[in-house]
């Protein structure tokens, strides 16, 4: 299991990065990614935890979050902007205390294998699940409580 408190400037794709770049690096040091778009990528072969807490991401993604595989743990992460929010695939996303300051494309759940957990999460406007606000009725693949929109 990962653990970090980071500054991310640029895209970092997880399956690419070995625990100890994670655990050897300086609390709030930024770590320097890929070139693409995606802030936070956990690859089809990464089968781990990824665990960020206190994070936050600076820029403009055009996706915040990309899980095709394994579970990322975000704890306390703030996006200034998100693009296309968290996108999960096969993998799991687990969300307490997120702070989503722009509007729209929270969460998108595109397999049927896709879970999502949001507990405490804030954002400007309604919470939107697969470009739609989400209501009381969410899925079975989601656990959803205490989250304020404003």
């Amino acid at each position: 299991m990962l653990f970090a408190t980071t500054f991310w400037r640029f895209p970092r794709e997880f399956s690419s990065l070995t625990p100890a770049a994670i655990r050897n690096g300086p609390a709030g040091a930024t770590i320097r990614g890929t070139s693409d778009e995606i802030a936070i990528k956990l690859g089809a072969d990464y089968s781990c935890v990824v665990r960020l807490i206190n994070t936050m991401v600076w820029g403009d993604p055009s996706t915040l979050a990309l899980v095709e595989n394994g579970t990322l743990v975000l704890q306390g992460l703030h996006a200034q902007r998100h693009g296309n929010g968290l996108q999960v695939q096969q993998g799991e996303v687990s969300a307490v205390n997120v702070n989503f300051t722009s509007r729209g494309g929270h969460l998108s759940l595109t397999e049927s294998q896709a879970k999502a957990t949001l507990l405490g999460t804030i954002t400007h406007g309604p919470l939107e699940l697969n470009g739609m606000p989400m209501g009381e009725e969410a899925s079975g693949n989601i656990v959803s409580q205490g989250n304020i929109s404003r």
